[in-house]
This record gives structure tokens, sequence and C-alpha cells, in this order.
């Protein structure tokens, strides 16, 4: 490779230069320059095939084996810095890092300081704490970096003194960077590798199936569970759409769900926090939304998906057998009242006071199963929407006397004292009042139970607008925590806590759908000063003159 030589200065005496001498120097100075740009050219095409691989060990050999044509040296190294030391290994054209390594202290030699100040290096001469390999008189050290940090150097070394100048420090100086630079991409490159394949190695452990979207609807990750539950294959997704996924599920038997899936798909997996669906005559498959955000933006969704089949199927058991159940006992049971009618009717005759009161305690307790029974068909009627409400207009004031005498034993066993706030100028509704004195029960049957003995129960009532009235049960119970109050009008669903079990978990279910029928709402809150407060609104009735 040429060298760059300085031209002569010219003579300060005055005397003019011959043209003989002054056509040298331009053929001299036009050398220069051609030995220039040739050496930028070839620092152009080390610095391409560098970035041809960004494989750490292959990217130095690449340099190794390249640099040459760059600049002059019998022996290239690079010294990579830990906490402590730096160790310094030989670079070699035909096999990458030489086993010629030396580990040395970072507060000893040149390498050293240059891993410290951060600034390259020309050493015209070594010296001896220098500390570089035997025989080298000159040297160039380039500091490498990985953002604002050293990582290291790369070193070149001569066997002869005064051989580097300025230009060659210019030149090896930004094939350092080029080093550094492209070190760094091999760094960030293999954490993306490492963080793909932990990532793939979660999603493959996950027993739910897991399929991970842009804000398109673009596939970009899905698992092994989600091939084998929609019955996919093998068949390469990533890249296609999830309408593209859904049309590929294999199976005649496919045809209806595969448009159930189509219309989940393009309607609901972005506004929806997830959902159930039928795939074949007897498999249902619940799935689950969650965005993924980055800097405040959606940049794509998780959706998750796993099989309930078995659970939909003990579920459907579990409510069929109920309903049997249920249905069987309410005939002997209505039969059972009957005769308890009859036997009182009978006891009245003898005046016999201790008998008539044993029938009247026995004939409760039956109306209350009864009670129970129809609750729970009527649950099952409702959530299959197969109930009929029968409406006519009621007044509210009557059906809250009512209910209150299905308890009044109850709250008169633990003295416990009600107030009555209703409003007289809204006590016409428009509602099915056998279902909603059977709401009324079960909220006043709930407040004398969790009321302790001597507290307080109110039951009001209010105006919300000119066409809804709310109805409130008030008690001075130990009241609902704020994260359990959903959760309690769910089937079967009971408020945790100290106290034990107590009841069935379905009355307020049944409340819940009974209200919701006649277009209402019903929820918890607290009350005015210690327990809990529950909640609904019905329709008011308006007389139209006619």
């Amino acid at each position: 490779m040429p060298r760059r030589r300085l031209p002569p200065a010219p003579s300060d005496t005055g005397e003019a230069t011959s043209p003989p001498e002054l056509v040298r120097q331009v053929r001299t100075l036009l050398a220069e320059a051609q030995a220039l740009s040739a050496r930028l050219a070839a620092l152009n095409e080390v610095a391409v095939a560098m970035q041809a691989d960004l494989e750490t060990e292959e990217v130095l050999q690449t340099f190794a084996r390249e640099a040459r044509w760059v600049l002059d040296f019998q022996v290239c190294s690079i010294a990579l810095a830990s906490e402590t030391s730096y160790t310094e290994r030989v670079l070699r054209a035909s096999a990458g890092y030489s086993t010629d390594t030396q580990t040395r202290s970072l507060h000893e030699g040149a390498i050293a300081r240059v891993i410290q100040c951060g600034q390259a290096q020309l050493l015209f001469t070594a010296a001896e704490d220098d500390c570089l390999p035997v025989d080298v008189q000159a040297a160039m050290l380039l500091p490498l970096r990985d953002g604002s940090t050293v990582i290291g150097t790369i070193n070149f070394y001569a066997r002869a003194a005064h051989v580097y100048n300025i230009d060659d420090l210019r030149i090896a100086y930004a094939l350092a960077m080029q080093v550094a630079m492209i070190m760094h991409n091999a760094r960030l490159l293999r954490e993306a590798r490492n963080t793909r394949d932990e990532l793939n190695t979660v999603l493959e452990s996950i027993s739910d199936a897991v399929l991970v979207v842009d804000v398109n609807g673009c596939i970009l990750l899905m698992n092994t569970a989600l091939r084998q539950l929609l019955q996919l294959g093998s068949t390469h997704y990533i890249g296609q759409s999830m309408t593209a996924l859904v049309r590929a599920m294999r199976g005649q038997e496919r045809r209806v769900s595969q448009r159930q899936l189509l219309q989940a798909v393009r309607n609901q997996w972005r506004t929806s926090s997830g959902g159930t669906i039928k795939l074949r005559m007897a498999q249902y498959i619940e799935w689950a939304v969650v965005p993924l955000r980055a800097n405040g933006n959606d940049e794509g969704f998780v959706i998750t998906a796993r099989d309930i089949s078995e659970r939909i199927e003990l579920e459907q058991l579990r409510d069929a057998t109920t309903g049997m159940l249920v249905h069987d006992l309410r005939t002997p049971l209505t039969g059972l009242i009957l005769g308890l009618d009859m036997l009182n009717i009978y006891a009245h005759r003898a005046k016999t006071e201790d008998f008539i009161e044993l029938l009247g305690k026995s004939k409760s307790s039956a109306n209350r199963l009864l009670n129970l029974i129809n609750t729970i068909l009527d649950t099952r009627k409702m959530q299959a929407g197969h109930f009929d409400l029968e409406r006519s207009p009621c007044n509210i004031m009557a059906m809250v006397e009512e209910a209150l005498q299905t308890v009044m034993r109850q709250i008169e066993n633990s003295q416990q004292h009600v107030e009555l706030d209703l409003m007289a100028e809204a006590a016409l509704v428009l509602i099915d009042r056998t279902i909603i004195e059977r709401v009324l029960e079960n909220l006043l049957s709930n407040a004398a139970k969790f009321t302790p003995p001597g507290g307080h129960i109110c039951i009001a009532s209010r105006l919300v607008d000119p066409n809804w009235l709310e109805v409130s049960v008030s008690d001075s119970g130990p009241g609902v925590a704020p994260e359990q109050r959903s959760m309690i009008f769910e089937l079967y669903g009971q408020v945790s806590g100290t106290q034990p079990r107590q009841g069935t978990g379905i009355g307020l279910t049944f409340c819940k759908l009974a209200i919701e029928a006649h277009g209402g709402s019903i929820s918890v809150r607290d009350a005015p000063e210690r327990g809990s407060t529950f909640w609904f609104t019905i329709p008011v009735y308006h007389h139209i003159d006619t």
C-alpha cells in the first residue's frame, strides 16, 4: 500500500520554483491523492465486508483479513475490558481469535490508558511501560465504544519505529468506529435472538393457546397449543392475517363455527376483553384479549384461548340434575303445604294454640323451601331467556309490607328495628308482582341475616327520574367489600370472610336477573352509617287517561 510522503516545503528564499520541479510536485500530490482515494475505497470495502455478517467472530476474522488493504501492520489485536482488567487477543485472518492472549490490570500499560481515557494513542516508539507485544516498536491504539462506554481497544502494531503518522491514525480510527458499530449491532442481534428464544420457550411451555397480532390483525407469534387447539398443522402463518388463519381451519363440521370465528375476528377482538365460542358440536373455546402497549400506544394484541368443553359439560350436567331434582321436589312440597293448611284449619277449630304455632312454623319453613325451589327454576329460565314477565300496575308500599311479613319472625327474634321511608307519590310501578315480591323477600332476608341483634334495617324508595323508582334495603351489618360487590351477584357467589357460609348463593343472582328482565339495574353500596345498601330500579307506572 503506498504510504504518504510529504513534499519538500517551498523555498522561502524568494527563488521561483523551476517548471520541472513544479511538475514533480504536482505528480507527487496526484500520487498521494490517488493513494488516499485507494485507502478510502479499501476502507469502505472493509466496512461492507464486515457488515455482511453480524456474528462477532466472523466480523473480527473479516476485519483481520481485509484491514491489511488499508493499513500496514505486522500484528493486529483486540482488547476487551472487564471491571478490573482487560484481555488482549491477537487477530489472525485465518482463524479469528488466536490462542495468543494476555490479561492485564486496567492500571497497567498503554491499552489500559486508552480504555480509561477513551482517547486514541499513536505511539511512534514503544516504551517498556507500554506493555506491548514482544518486538513491537510502533503502535496505534483505538478505543472501541458501545454507546458512551469504552468496551476495549483495536490495536495495530509494527516492528519498526516511526511507521505510523496522523493520517494512518485517522484511517485506523474510522476502522475502529466501524468495528465498534458492527459489534454493537451484533450484540443487539444476539440479545434479540436470546429474547426471541426465551419468549418462544415461554410460549411453548404455556398450556393455553396464545396468538400475538399487530393492530391490523397480522399474526406475529403463535404457540403449538394454538395449532393443536385449532388443528392448524405445521403450516407457517406468521405474517398472515387472522382471517386467513380462521379460514385455514380444517373439517367440514366447522363451517358454522368458522362464520362465528370470523365474526369475532372482525368485530370483537379489538374492542372486547374476551368471550366464548362454540367450535364443534361439543367443543367450547374461551378466549381473552390483552392489548400490547408501548409509549402509550397500542402496538398489538395478545389473544389467549383454552378449551373449556369439560367445564361446560359439567355445568350443563349440574344444571340439568339440579333442575330435575328441584322440579321433582316442588310437587310433593306443594302437597305438604296443602296438608299443613288443612291441619291448621282443624287446629283452629280445636283451639290448640301450641299445635297452631307449630303448624305455623312448619308452613313457614315449607313456604321458604318452595320459594327457594321456584327461585332456582326461575333463575334457570331467565338465564336461558325463556322467562316471560306478567306486568301489571302494583303498589310498591303494599308489596314491601307483604314481603316484611315473610321475614318478620326472623326480625323479631333478633330484636332488629325496621324503618320505612317509602315515597307515596310514586307508589305505582309496572312490574311482575310475584317476581318483584321475591326480590324484596330475598333482600330483606339477607338484611335480617347479616344485621346483628338489636341492629337497624331501613327500606326506602325514591324517584331517580320520572320513569324509574329506586327501592333500597339498608342494614347495619358488616358490609360488602368493594372488590366483592360484583361477585356476589354471580351464580353461587358469596361474600368471603370470617362468617360461616349462609344460604345457597342463588338469591342475589335471581334478583339481578329479575331486575334486568324489567329493564332496571341492581347493585350494592355502603350504607349511610354502617353496613350495606342493596338497591334496584323498576319502571314507574304512568296512568294514561282515555
